[in-house]
């Protein structure tokens, strides 16, 4: 069995996806143990000219595949699917992986080897911001410590974006949906806020990926992307609260019902679950859905 799948998903980025896999053939790491997978997304720039050039030329263990225009999501469904690796990486064809990105997995992992391994589904590491030349977010207080992403964002107060490494077979229990029509995003948090349920990470302040967010992707417009695939963000919040308990963090509760009731209203989804609870919060979330239907009429 492969130790990692890293997977590109992508859609019109041909002339930035190969600055991505040419990094990936500079990884410092036994090709045997490593794959590749793109999954193209529908792209209609020459993307799939590129591709087959890889195909034919790189010495990486590589496939892709061609799938019709769903969204992110999907095309990251198809490829946790395909994936031969115990690991999974996702990275976006405009990011790059770093050099010792696989070395420094396996030492954050070996750093808890005597943990039980069914706790434990991968590592969370940096990510550095090409743009902003520095760290994305805050470093971590400490090296090699396990936590999840709940905890952090609400319990330590650790804000920016980090780069996951998942046991595959812990990422299909979480996958996201297969394509739904007309919905073209559903937040990374679908999967998170499930594996966070049951699993803990290995944090790691090395740097491991190096991201450079572009004027028309998802980081940039995320506000309006969220509202027009408001089914995908009550998908995401709905898995929270169906998940995760009050007790391990009251404010990551409050906050995704919050969301929960403003994207139910979006979709226009019953809103169900604790009534109490919906009773004393839909004033908030209806404030909010209130709010995002002003900005879009401006």
């Amino acid at each position: 069995m492969l130790k990692y799948t890293i997977v590109i998903p992508t859609y019109n980025r041909e002339f930035l996806l190969k600055r991505n896999i040419e990094a990936i053939e500079q990884i410092n790491y036994d090709r045997t143990q490593f794959e590749l997978i793109i999954v193209d997304d529908g792209s209609t720039d020459d993307t799939s000219k590129l591709l087959k050039h890889y195909e034919i030329n790189t010495p990486l263990n590589f496939r892709y595949y061609v799938k019709s225009n769903n969204g992110k999501y999907s095309a990251v469904h198809f490829g946790a699917i395909e994936a031969k690796g115990e690991y999974f990486i996702v990275t976006d064809s405009d990011d790059y992986l770093d050099t010792e990105i696989l070395n420094n997995v396996d030492k954050a992992l070996e750093s808890y080897k005597h943990i039980d391994s069914n706790t434990i589904t991968g590592v969370i590491g940096l990510n550095y911001n090409l743009f902003t030349k520095k760290v994305q977010g805050n470093k971590f207080d400490t090296d090699l410590f396990l936590s999840d992403p709940i905890e952090m964002r609400f319990n330590r107060h650790k804000s920016g974006d980090e780069i996951k490494i998942t046991k595959t077979k812990f990422f299909r229990e979480f996958n996201f949906p297969e394509a739904i029509k007309d919905l073209k995003f559903v937040p990374e948090s679908y999967v998170y806020y499930g594996l966070c349920s049951k699993y803990k990470f290995v944090y790691t302040n090395k740097v491991l990926q190096y991201i450079d967010y572009q004027e028309d992707g998802i980081t940039r417009t995320i506000g309006s992307y969220r509202v027009e695939n408001s089914y995908g963000c009550y998908l995401a919040y709905k898995r929270y609260i169906d998940l995760i308990e009050f007790k391990k963090s009251w404010k990551g509760y409050f906050r995704s019902f919050i969301n929960y009731i403003r994207f139910a209203l979006h979709s226009k989804n019953k809103i169900g679950l604790q009534k109490l609870t919906s009773f004393l919060l839909f004033p908030i979330g209806l404030a909010l859905y209130l709010n995002d239907i002003r900005k879009l009429t401006k």
